[in-house]
Parts: C-alpha cells; structure tokens; sequence
C-alpha cells in the first residue's frame, strides 16, 4: 500500500496563538477577526482554538497562512 503525502502546512495546528504570533506578527488581525484571544488566550493550540470557537481548523489554518508575508518581503514594498 502506497503512502500519500502529508501536506506541507506553514502553520502547524498544534501551535499555539502566541507562537504563530511570534512567528508572524503580521497575523493578528486574522486573529482580530476571528475573535481569539490574542492575550491570555494566547497559551491554547489553534486546533483547541478552533474547537472553542466553532471555526473549522482548515479555514483558520488557511487564512492564518494566506496572511503570511514571504520571507524578505514587508508590507512597505508593495
């Protein structure tokens, strides 16, 4: 039996809100719109975060990574 690929995720869901922000500051208002907590939220990994607030982890991981800047890249050089 062939294994199939895992896909490559650039936010991990086990990772916790602080660590994404960390990461990529350029997330919060993803975050903002979501309404998690950015505070003392921030321990809980996105998946427990989801649960919590009824969003679907796939949706939150997608727009946590579409709002990734590339690396090298600010938003002052677009």
């Amino acid at each position: 039996m062939m294994k199939m690929p895992i896909p490559y995720r650039l936010i991990e869901p086990g990772a916790t809100v602080n660590e994404v922000l960390v990461r990529h500051p350029e997330v919060a208002p993803v975050f903002k719109r979501y309404s998690i907590d950015t505070c003392c939220g921030g321990a809980m990994p996105l998946e427990s975060v989801a649960s919590r607030h009824g969003i679907d982890l796939d949706v939150l991981l997608t727009a946590l990574e579409s709002g990734v800047e590339p690396a090298g890249e600010t938003a002052a050089a677009s």
